[in-house]
């Protein structure tokens, strides 16, 4: 066996890859079936009884080329009515010829033609005499092409038609049955074919000496040779001409014969053999393998106008394989999502990175069929997604069914389709490269689009699906969220509290409530009871959401303030708003935070996304905390005083003493206003009152040295763990000295 490196045969543009899978294809189905090929980088191996000289000479004077013909088509040279010269005379050039290995191409052309004389006597020619055919015929006039062709044609009409139920024409890598823009590529191969093959044509034909330089270039690069006139159509963007293509202006098109024939070649592996298979959902793109609908985001070339017909992810693999296996792994087209065929671009990018796909495959080039200039499509390399296992994205199938019924939701605000985008944009980042800070970024992008949602009022009227995000278990996605940041576990503390019935901070930011009597979540009626979160610096906002905690808990108390339940010390009555169950954050956490020493945006970047989780079920963060000697360290004193007053837990300062301790009504209200003094005065006081003996006398010193009153109120709702409270109370009411 011989291995050669196919330098010219390489992943990148889309037409290079295909020449790859030609190769293969033709000398495994035609010359060695023990050939073997795979990619070495980014350049196809090949090992086979050939070498390079035989090679060329295998494809230059024994290939057999598969028959492209397309009478369903107006410019597929049946047409004989003199509107397409050009393509029928390249149709009886092929037909006129007396190679051996043109038999059945010959063979095929004969079967067009009588499909072309069944269908005019079956009434399916267009009265107008614009179309070749009546629109509502044209498939029935691939049926009669399938059921009267060879075989050998019969794989030109699975790949360039989806053979559905009914058969669909709009498939991304061969156009419109066959059709780029008025690029017909049948009529097209034919004449590259003909060029190849140095048959006669209305041009001068070329040499054989010409043939054998354009298919060494084709598969080695190992000289430069002057190209043909030509359409190349999407699969070379860099060739395809056209406005902006030259220093000059406009460039022609200009193709290696050889490089056509053999790209096309190998685009006949992408077959819609698979449609069946996949199901009565796999229409149109999604019933090719490895096609689906485009997805707007992962690449950063789209351009303003444009649009995108569709998109192919190649499959690239590292172990030798035969054109059988190749076939097979195309054939299957095997990229499952959530356990269903994936359909998108997107859900292509989440099924390479769950082991959705294949196994042999190491990595997708993904494709972009995109319009541009209002020219024919090109197929735009856009990035690689390579195949592995990661753990975090399969967490992204529990919010699927919410992003579909966004997606479906008609009159979207720009607002709306932003959020979507970057939303889409974070998914395939997650999929380059996971870890908590991308799996982060989606969960803040699909806050972002819930506030959007929430505030669009074309949704407002649209379907009952549109409701807010719920279901998504805290327990599952921390794990794969917690980046070891003292923001993060104190966004975690905040947005985990909640009490029995169900109210929790996301129901004092956002505008959501719960439906009566039901266990869903839904739009409040009226806007969020705290404004400003996403706007305002995140510690003024949980401040003012610290007081109304307070406000909403004195009026479930019907005004009255809450007296102390301890078993020892009864401190007076209060309003504890500490909520009934919660994650605690670190006692030095909190203290940075409310010394300033933190990052405030990204902390509230993380609270949005991290209101979002459904924290009923136990989160293990048994790994956020430290041994109880490293406890100490600098704090606001301030907030060392306040905070075991909002604990909401029994603690017990010194051995065989438990306190309950209370915050009165007033406090919080007062922080928010800027008076930070006083209240630390009066919980001195109250601390005095209960023969406590606090280390320290005058808090307006405090005034001056201290946090601001709105950061102490934001740093007192953070929840502490119990033993941290009663280290930071020891540190106020130190026991005696014996």
């Amino acid at each position: 066996m011989t291995t050669l490196i196919l330098s010219g045969c390489r992943t990148e543009p889309l037409g290079s890859y295909l020449k790859a899978l030609g190769v293969l294809r033709l000398v495994g189905e035609q010359r060695d079936p023990e050939a073997r090929g795979w990619w070495q980088g980014d350049k196809f191996a090949l090992s086979s009884s050939l070498g390079s000289i035989e090679l060329t000479g295998f494809l230059l004077h024994e290939y057999y080329p598969t028959p492209l013909l397309a009478p369903w088509n107006s410019g597929s040279g049946f047409r004989a009515q003199g509107k397409r010269p050009e393509a029928e005379q390249t149709l009886s050039v092929i037909e006129r010829s007396s190679l051996e290995r043109l038999a059945p191409y010959r063979a095929a052309i004969e079967a067009g033609r009588g499909v072309v004389l069944e269908g005019e006597r079956r009434g399916w020619r267009s009265a107008s005499g614009v179309d070749f055919w009546e629109k509502k015929h044209k498939a029935q006039v691939v049926e009669l092409c399938r059921a009267r062709f060879p075989d050998e044609a019969l794989t030109w009409i699975d790949a360039a038609v989806v053979l559905a139920e009914e058969p669909e024409f709009g498939v991304p890598l061969l156009g419109t049955g066959g059709n780029l823009g008025s690029q017909e590529l049948s009529i097209s191969f034919m004449q590259r074919l003909s060029e190849a093959l140095s048959l006669s044509t209305v041009r001068r034909a070329p040499a054989p000496g010409d043939s054998a330089s354009w298919l060494r270039a084709a598969l080695f690069m190992d000289s430069a040779v002057p190209a043909v006139e030509g359409a190349v159509g999407q699969f070379d963007p860099g060739g395809a001409g056209g406005v902006n293509s030259s220093p000059l202006g406009r460039a022609t098109s200009l193709v290696n014969p050889w490089d056509y024939v053999l790209l096309l070649e190998g685009a006949l592996l992408f077959a819609s053999a698979p449609a069946r298979r996949l199901g009565v959902h796999a229409r149109g793109k999604a019933a090719m393998p490895f096609m689906f609908d485009a997805s707007p985001a992962g690449f950063a070339s789209a351009s303003t106008g444009e649009s995108a017909k569709g998109e192919m992810w190649a499959p690239v693999w590292g172990r030798p394989a035969t054109a059988r296996e190749i076939r097979h792994l195309i054939g299957e087209g095997r990229a499952e999502w959530d356990g269903q065929q994936a359909r998108t671009g997107g859900e292509m990018a989440r099924a390479a990175t769950t082991l959705g796909v294949d196994r042999g495959v190491e990595i997708f080039v993904r494709h972009i069929f995109v319009d541009r200039l209002g020219q024919s499509p090109l197929a735009v390399p856009v990035g690689r997604v390579r195949v592995r296992g990661a753990p975090d994205v399969p967490l992204l199938a529990g919010l699927d069914p919410w992003i579909e019924r966004v997606r479906r939701a008609k009159n979207p605000s720009a607002t709306v389709a932003t959020a979507l985008h970057r939303f889409d944009r974070a998914v395939f980042a997650l999929a380059d490269r996971s870890g908590p800070a991308q799996l982060q970024q989606i969960l803040a992008s699909v806050a972002d689009l819930e506030t959007a949602v929430g505030r669009a009022t074309a949704y407002g009227a649209g379907p009952p699906g549109l409701l807010p995000i719920q279901g998504l278990d805290a327990s599952a996605w921390v794990p794969h969220l917690d980046d070891r940041s003292p923001e993060f576990r104190l966004a975690a503390a905040l947005a985990s509290q909640h009490d029995d019935g169900g109210a929790c901070l996301r129901w004092l930011l956002r505008p959501v409530t719960r439906f009566r009597l039901a266990s869903r979540l839904a739009w409040s009626e009226a806007p969020a009871p705290v404004v400003g979160f996403g706007t305002r610096p995140i510690h003024e906002v949980l401040a003012l959401a610290h007081v109304r905690r307070s406000v909403e808990i004195r009026a479930a108390a019907n005004g009255q303030e809450v007296p102390s339940d301890s078993r020892e010390h009864g401190l007076g009555t209060g309003v504890q708003s500490a909520f009934r169950w919660r994650i605690a954050a670190p006692a030095v956490d909190v203290a940075r935070f409310a010394a300033g020493d933190l990052d405030d945006d990204r902390l509230g970047a993380l609270l949005s996304a991290l209101l979002l989780l459904d924290w009923a079920r136990p989160v293990d963060v048994s790994g956020w905390f430290v041994p109880a000697r490293d406890r100490g360290g600098p704090a606001p004193t301030a907030w060392v005083v306040l905070a075991p007053f909002f604990h909401g837990r029994p603690i017990a300062p010194l051995s065989g003493t438990t306190v309950d301790l209370c915050p009165e009504a007033d406090w919080l209200g007062r922080l928010a206003r800027g008076a930070a003094a006083p209240v630390v005065e009066a919980a001195l006081r109250r601390l005095r009152m209960a023969r406590l003996n606090p280390i320290m006398f005058d808090g307006r010193v405090l005034q001056r040295t201290g946090p601001s009153g709105p950061r102490l109120a934001a740093a007192l709702l953070c929840p502490l763990p119990t033993g941290d409270a009663e280290a930071l109370l020891r540190r106020v009411v130190p026991p005696p000295i014996d």
